[in-house]
């Protein structure tokens, strides 16, 4: 594979995108369980609470934590530009999102509103420490390419999703089903598109021994 600009030595520590990518198979595994647990039940209704705690430890458990932990392992290798305190923003954006995740899910199964606002706070906290260090590293890049415009893009549709997660938080909590329906469904919407411009961007690096 041809690894012409690529900027190796500017990779983080392999713990920084290792964190995000052992943390996330373990939603996996607490989705699977509480599938186990409600059985058939889970999707008896569309949007029934459960089945949405399983779409969350999915969406944010895990394919959050993925992109993020991808993202902070290209940008300084493909751009040169290192992310501002790579182990604190890992650190940070790791347990808010995890814990946010934790505590979001727990209050949809149990129907309890302090830990889902708990979850909405530390998501929210999580996930801005990562877009403003993100942010940061975008706006030194040296050289705009094609995959750092893909990144810009990704940024800006989690922003737009984190923003629209934090906005429908009392779904589950009483809201009514029209309401829950129409803005349950913005937040997918950003999301995948954001996923498919990370997914674009990350070719380059497949291959490549990014981090030291």
């Amino acid at each position: 594979m041809n690894q012409d600009g690529l900027k190796l030595e500017q990779a983080p520590p392999i713990a920084v995108p290792f964190g995000f990518f052992l943390a996330a198979p373990v939603f996996l595994l607490l989705a699977a369980l509480l599938l186990l647990w409600h059985g058939p039940d889970a999707f008896a209704a569309r949007l029934s609470p459960v089945a949405i705690a399983i779409a969350h430890l999915f969406a944010l458990g895990f394919m959050a934590l993925v992109m993020m932990g991808a993202m902070m392992q290209m940008l300084p290798v493909l751009q040169g530009s290192p992310v501002p305190a790579p182990r604190f923003t890992a650190a940070a954006s790791l347990a808010g999102v995890g814990l946010g995740t934790l505590a979001l899910a727990a209050g949809m199964v149990f129907g309890e509103q302090a830990p889902m606002r708990a979850g909405v706070f530390a998501l929210a906290f999580g996930f801005l420490a990562f877009i403003a260090a993100v942010l940061v590293c975008l706006a030194r890049a040296p050289n705009q390419s094609h995959t750092v415009r893909a990144m810009w893009i990704a940024v800006v549709s989690l922003a737009v999703s984190v923003a629209l997660g934090s906005r429908s938080r009392r779904c589950t909590a009483g809201a009514r089903r029209s309401s829950t329906t129409r803005r349950t469904a913005c937040t997918p919407d950003g999301a995948c598109s954001g996923g498919r411009a990370c997914s674009s961007s990350a070719w380059p690096t497949s291959s490549c021994r990014c981090c030291r």
